[in-house]
Parts: C-alpha cells; sequence; structure tokens
C-alpha cells in the first residue's frame, strides 16, 4: 500500500507566527485549522459587545479564512472598526501599534480598542478578537505610490524605528537561529520521499523541484549569515542596532490614506530586529505593484533619514523571508484538508516567490 501522504505532520503555522530566525512564536496547534470552530458572523455582534462595549450595526466580511478572520464593522456612535478574530492570543503587534499611534498622535495610523477589562483583545469561540479603527483607502498594491507617499512611508517608517522599545514589553527580538520554517521546510523535503497524494500535490512538488537548487543555496547561505550574526549579537550586541520594526511592510500592507499620507496595518509581525527587517521591502522590494525604483527609494529615505545598510543584514533578512514563504506556501498547498481553491491560490503564490522576478532571484541577486 502506498503510504499516506496526508500533511497532517506539518507544523501548523504560517506568516506571522515566526520565531528566532523569523519573528515571533505563538501557540503550537495541535489540531488542523479545519477542525476549529470559527467565529460565526451572526456571532460576531454579541462578542463586540460583551468584549468591547460597541454595538454593530452593519457587518462586512473582508476576508474569511479559517485561521484569521477579518470584518469591517460600523457601529451605532457612527465609528467604522476592523474587527479581527484568530486562532492566536493577541498578538504583540496590537501593543506596537497602539504605541505608535500614540507616539504619532493624529499622523492618521489606525488605533486599536480597549476591551472592557482593558486589554487589547477579547477571548472567544476558542480564538481571540480584536478591534481597530478602519482606514479608509486604498492598498499601496492598488494604487502604486507616488513620490510623495513614498517620501511619508518613509518617514512613517523612520518614526516607527525611533520608538522606545521599552514602551512594548515582550516584543520579540530576532536571534538569528532558524526560525519556524526550519520545520515546514523540512517537512516539505520530506514529502518529495513518498507518493503523491493527488494531482495537486503532485504539480507542487514539481513546482519546488524546479526550483530547489536554489531554495537549498539559499538555505545554506541565510544559515551561514544567521550564526555569524547570532555570534556577534551574542558577544557584542551593541555592535547590532535593533530597531523595533513592523516585520511585514510590504505594499499590500500600507494604506494610501491621502495625496501624501499612508498608513501601516497588520502589526502580527512586529518584531525587535535589524532596521533591514523592514528596509528590504524598499530595497529591492516584494509584493510590489510594479518594481521600486531607485527614485522611489530616494523618496523613502529622504523621508526615512541616513542610515548604513549592511549587507549581511539585509541578506539574512531576505533570504529569511523566502524561506519562510516559500516553505509555507508549499506546505498550504500540498495540505489535502484544505479547500481545493485554497491550495490552488497557495500553489500560484508558491510559482511567483520562485519564479523569474520573483523573491528567490531577488535574494540570489
Amino acid at each position: 500500500m502506498a503510504p499516506d501522504r496526508s500533511l497532517d505532520h506539518l507544523p501548523l503555522v504560517g506568516p506571522g507566527t515566526r520565531r528566532g530566525g523569523g519573528l515571533r512564536p505563538v501557540a503550537r496547534l495541535e489540531v488542523s485549522p479545519h477542525d476549529v470552530q470559527r467565529l460565526p458572523d451572526d456571532e460576531l455582534g454579541g462578542h463586540l459587545l460583551a468584549g468591547f462595549g460597541v454595538t454593530a450595526t452593519a457587518v462586512e466580511t473582508v476576508t474569511g479564512g479559517t485561521e484569521a478572520r477579518v470584518w469591517r464593522v460600523g457601529t451605532d456612535d457612527g465609528r467604522t472598526w476592523a474587527a479581527r478574530w484568530s486562532l492566536a492570543g493577541v498578538p504583540v503587534g496590537q501593543h506596537v501599534a497602539a504605541a505608535f499611534a500614540l507616539d504619532c498622535p493624529g499622523g492618521g495610523q489606525a488605533v486599536p480598542a480597549r476591551a472592557t477589562d482593558g486589554s487589547l483583545g477579547y477571548a472567544c469561540a476558542d480564538g481571540t478578537l480584536t478591534l481597530t479603527s478602519w482606514l479608509d483607502g486604498p492598498t499601496a498594491i492598488a494604487e502604486p505610490l507616488t513620490a510623495p507617499t513614498w517620501f511619508a512611508l518613509g518617514r512613517l517608517v523612520g518614526r516607527l524605528h525611533a520608538v522606545d522599545p521599552a514602551v512594548v514589553p515582550g516584543l520579540p527580538v530576532v536571534d538569528f537561529t532558524p526560525g519556524w520554517w526550519r520545520g515546514t521546510f523540512d517537512a516539505v523535503e520530506r514529502a518529495r520521499d513518498v507518493p503523491a497524494v493527488d494531482d495537486r500535490a503532485r504539480a507542487v512538488l514539481e513546482t519546488w523541484d524546479a526550483s530547489r537548487r536554489r531554495v537549498l543555496l539559499v538555505r545554506e547561505h541565510t544559515e551561514r549569515i544567521g550564526h555569524r550574526l547570532h555570534e556577534l549579537q551574542r558577544h557584542e550586541p551593541t555592535a547590532l542596532p535593533m530597531v523595533v520594526c513592523h516585520g511585514d511592510p510590504h505594499q499590500g500592507n500600507v494604506v494610501v490614506t491621502g495625496p501624501g499620507s499612508v498608513a501601516l496595518v497588520d502589526w502580527d509581525s512586529a518584531v525587535l530586529a535589524p532596521a533591514e527587517h523592514d528596509l528590504m521591502f524598499v530595497l529591492g522590494g516584494t509584493y510590489s505593484a510594479r518594481p521600486v525604483t531607485e527614485q522611489d527609494a530616494a523618496e523613502f529615505f529622504t523621508g526615512y533619514g541616513r542610515v548604513d545598510i549592511d549587507d549581511d543584514r539585509l541578506a539574512y533578512a531576505r533570504g529569511v523571508r523566502l524561506l519562510e514563504d516559500a516553505s509555507d506556501w508549499a506546505r498550504r498547498a500540498l495540505d489535502p484538508a484544505r479547500p481545493d481553491e485554497e491550495r490552488d491560490e497557495a500553489h500560484g503564490i508558491l510559482r511567483t516567490v520562485l519564479g523569474p522576478d520573483g523573491l528567490v532571484d531577488l535574494v540570489l541577486g
């Protein structure tokens, strides 16, 4: 009998759950998210009232995944909110976003709401519900950044990197050791050694194999740099400047709120790390509406201010991003428990990451 190629053994983690060389850890799930009862739409209003004391008058689903859900919520006081439920607890990024909003009064940033008990989240439906002010405007993918908004983004990221880490207790720290991606990467590698469970899995592994040599090269190079930076961090901690980072400021997480203003959303990957962890999204760019030009970068750094980019730190940040994205999207696409359309979407993203002009090309230069 052919071995079962179910990917139940694959680590159930994904972007935003990074540790060590990646970013923040969360509690590991012991069951598939498909077996977890997610928060139903018709129960959201009751939980918002109980947890945050707000009365929802209009609810619109924005994303409806199994591990996290987002709604646009109008309330009886005329305000609009982004409600997010996820299987994880309150992300430390909520605390970063709250601190940053206080540091930028009137700066147009999304402001997390406090629950009735004073916390930034409300436990319900085996997960956590958070509430953040809604930002009107397209993302920078839908509406490419202009010179004024590149400048505004640089100024915004510069202000974030100047935030005192002491105001965000519990902020995870990058330690340059292999993160969650290593277990996921190794599980995908093991999946190559047994017969594919279906045609979708077979196609995913063909995509993986076509770029496997280059991805393994990135892994070896990233782990070697990481070891060197880890030793430097241990013996000369002041030699590695660390700042409060958003951790994932790609253009899909930048909202254009006006002709010369932008805001950052999705703080789940907030981390204390070298500035290059954020700046890599400008230096070459990932998840962009179009290639980031030298002029774009010049506008950004005019707003950001003077910075000395370290080649090793930049290469490490890019390498980790590639290893996280490639392994996680492969895991999702291989998982037969996921809906077919979700697997197909994950495979499409994997092809983009590993294909011509994708992230693997950027990392290898």
